[in-house]
C-alpha cells in the first residue's frame, strides 16, 4: 500500500491542473483521473497496473508509510518554508548527513542553474528621480541596544515635510544593494545583497514609496530601484485610501501616466 506524500499543492491555471511537489521542487500537469487517484492515495491505496498509477509512481510522490504532519503553523507557512529551500542536487536527493554534504549539494545546484539565471532587476519604466547620497555616519556610531530601546511605533503625525536625504538613507539601509561596500571580487554574486535578505536570498520583495510630503520630490507612488538607488514614478496619488488598493497598475497603464508628465 502507498500513501501520497504530504508536501504538495494543487493549482488551476488557464484550464490546466498543476500538481506541485514543493518539497522536491517538482511540478506536473495532471488530469482529473490523476487527481481522483491522488485523492485515493492520500488515505492509502494499492498501486494498480494502469497508466495513471504508473504516471503517479514515476513522479515519486508516493511514500511507503503514512507521514503524519506535525506542523504548528498554517499551511501557507509550510509551503513557504519548504518551497523556498533549495532542492538537493540529483545525485544526493536523500537528506544530507552533515553540513558539508548539504553545502556541497547547494553549490552543485547553483552551478547547475548558473547558465539559466533570469534577470532580477525589475524596472517599471517610469520617470526616474535620482536620490541624494545617504547618511550613514549616525548609523555607524549607533548602539544596537540603544536603538532597540528608543524605537517607537507612532501613529500621530505633525504634517512636517521629510527631507529627501532621510528617505534616501532609509531606502538604502532597508532595500539598497550594499554589495559594493565589500570586497567581493572573488565571490560570484547574483541579484542583490541587502541588509535583510528575504525568501532564501532571492530578494523577491519590491519596495514602493507612497510619497505625500517629501522635500524635493513630487507627491505620488514610486518604485525603488535597489541596484541603482533611484526612484521611478508609478502614478499620481489616488483619491481612495491606501487600504483600498489591491495592486499597482500594469506596465501599459504606467506608460500612459508617464507620457503625460
Amino acid at each position: 500500500m502507498k500513501w501520497l506524500q504530504p508536501s504538495h499543492f494543487l493549482k488551476i491555471d488557464a484550464g490546466k491542473l498543476i500538481f506541485w511537489d514543493y518539497e522536491k521542487h517538482q511540478q506536473f500537469e495532471i488530469t482529473p483521473n490523476h487527481l481522483n487517484r491522488l485523492l485515493e492515495f492520500s488515505t492509502g491505496a494499492f498501486v494498480k497496473k494502469t497508466q495513471v498509477d504508473e504516471d503517479i509512481s514515476n513522479a515519486e510522490v508516493l511514500v511507503d508509510a503514512f507521514r503524519e504532519q506535525k506542523w504548528s503553523w498554517d499551511w501557507l507557512s509550510h509551503i513557504f518554508h519548504y518551497g523556498t529551500q533549495h532542492p538537493l542536487a540529483p545525485e544526493s536527493m536523500q537528506s544530507p548527513t552533515s553540513s558539508h554534504e548539504y553545502a556541497a549539494s547547494y553549490l552543485d545546484f547553483c552551478a547547475s542553474i548558473r547558465d539559466a539565471m533570469p534577470p532580477v532587476e525589475i524596472i517599471k519604466g517610469g520617470t526616474r528621480f535620482a536620490l541624494p547620497d545617504f547618511e550613514l555616519k549616525k548609523l555607524n556610531s549607533a548602539n544596537l541596544w540603544e536603538s532597540l530601546l528608543s524605537r517607537r511605533t507612532c501613529r500621530d503625525f505633525d504634517s512636517k515635510p521629510v527631507s529627501l536625504r532621510k528617505i534616501s538613507t532609509l531606502l538604502y539601509c532597508a532595500f539598497g544593494d550594499i554589495k559594493a561596500d565589500e570586497n567581493m571580487e572573488n565571490l560570484s554574486v547574483y541579484g542583490y545583497k541587502r541588509t535583510s535578505p528575504a525568501a532564501g536570498g532571492l530578494q523577491c520583495t519590491e519596495p514602493y514609496l507612497w510619497a505625500t510630503n517629501i522635500e524635493g520630490l513630487p507627491s505620488g507612488i514610486y518604485h525603488y530601484l535597489s541596484k541603482r538607488h533611484e526612484l521611478e514614478f508609478i502614478k499620481a496619488l489616488p483619491e481612495e485610501p491606501i487600504g483600498n488598493l489591491s495592486k499597482l497598475p500594469n506596465l501599459q497603464g504606467l506608460n500612459a501616466v508617464t507620457r503625460d508628465l
